[in-house]
């Protein structure tokens, strides 16, 4: 991927919010609830176990302010993993 990415991390269910796609072997895909149930499953499933979960998620920038605008910078995000 060319051009200026924004890489993010955080709360799970904030990131999961912000994603509109997730990462699939190596495809990229529309989020959908049942995706969106599975995810947050797992990170459930984790916290259960006293562990300390982040979400990581990441978005090309279709512009130089699209990536300096810091009040709406985490949108449209592709969802990478816990």
């Amino acid at each position: 991927i060319e051009g200026k990415m924004l890489f993010c991390k955080g709360a799970p269910d904030t990131i999961i919010a912000n994603c509109t796609h997730y990462f699939d072997e190596g495809r990229i895909v529309p989020l959908g609830d049942a995706a969106r149930e599975m995810i947050l499953r797992s990170n459930d499933e984790m916290t259960q176990k006293a562990l300390r979960v982040l979400a990581t998620a990441f978005r090309k920038c279709t512009s130089e302010e699209d990536c300096q605008d810091e009040k709406c910078l985490e949108h449209d995000l592709i969802f990478c993993g816990l």
